[in-house]
């Protein structure tokens, strides 16, 4: 708290980085450096995760971003005190606020036996609650952690772009249902069929996952692999553990086939890497991953668990 205070007395009240927030109603979000501990890594290949961090983050629109050089730069021409020493979450909420920040996304990689543990948090700055927290748990070669890092910020951008369900507006239209001991409201039907009060009729469209990302409407987003997964019984170990595998088809699992019946329908996820994207398939629970290239079809939701 101290060195944010120290800093923050160094700026003064001036306002050293700004985003038009008019041009698009989108939270503004700093991004931090990378925390790394008990793992040996050149300073390039630390500035390069937290480069990816941003560069994900910043993907579909979702946020207006702060790019961690800019604002470093920007920091050092106002302050005595370098911006990089700054990882106390005290320190962080401070600056974010100085900043003109909404938000602020913190990622931090831990080294656990051989394994790397990934886990990054969205912080609201003006409700001053965590928003949201994804992990992730892979090798730690760089090639893995940039993996671990695009599923991680996948999710949290999955996560934004939704809305929080108004159920004081009214009742929730017919067309959607509500997931059971969650606040996520999900379309009865995939993207290209209707809701006839009994059924979805009509053909469902297919997008690849680019099309797929955009397809939902107005406060409606494509889910999360998590939150596919969490949708079928009994996966597998592979599954849990973020991999490909094998769960129970949605006709035999007790939430799925509440929401969905028999549905065996194959679906684009939100969370992705670089070249391919996570896909669940309801008819045999299969969950994979595919070529972004590749024609899926889409549900849509909002809300979060």
């Amino acid at each position: 708290m101290r060195r944010g205070i120290l800093i923050l007395m160094a700026l003064g009240a001036t306002t050293i980085f700004s985003l038009d927030l008019s041009a698009a109603d989108r939270p503004v979000v700093a991004v931090f450096d990378v925390q790394i501990k008990f793992l040996e890594l050149a300073k390039d290949k630390r500035n390069m995760l937290t480069d990816v961090v941003a560069e994900e983050l910043a993907l579909g629109g979702v946020y207006q971003v702060m790019p961690p050089g800019d604002v470093k730069r920007s920091l050092r021409e106002k302050a005595s005190e370098s911006f990089q020493n700054c990882f106390d979450e005290a320190c962080q909420i401070e600056l974010g606020r100085q900043l003109s920040a909404n938000k602020l996304l913190t990622t931090s990689i831990k080294k656990i036996g051989e394994k790397c543990r990934l886990t990054g948090s969205l912080y609201d700055l003006k409700r001053q609650t965590t928003d949201t927290t994804a992990k992730a748990v892979a090798g730690c070669e760089v090639e893995a952690l940039v993996k671990s890092i695009e599923q991680v910020v996948s999710e949290i951008r999955a996560w934004g772009g939704g809305k929080e369900p108004a159920e004081e507006k009214g009742k929730i239209d017919k067309a959607e249902v509500r997931q059971p001991k969650t606040t996520l409201y999900w379309l009865r039907c995939p993207l290209g069929q209707h809701w006839t009060g009994e059924a979805c009729a009509g053909k469902a469209k297919t997008f690849d996952w680019d099309g797929a990302m955009k397809a939902c409407p107005s406060g409606y987003r494509l889910p999360s692999r998590e939150e596919f997964v969490f949708l079928l019984d009994r996966c597998d170990s592979l599954v849990k553990k973020g991999g490909s595998g094998k769960c129970k088809s949605c006709a035999k699992s007790k939430k799925c086939r509440s929401l969905f019946g028999a549905d065996s329908g194959w679906y684009w996820t939100s969370t992705s890497f670089t070249h391919s994207a996570w896909y669940v398939f309801f008819g045999n629970g299969n969950v994979f991953s595919f070529a972004k290239d590749r024609k899926d079809i889409v549900r849509c939701v909002r809300g979060r668990r």
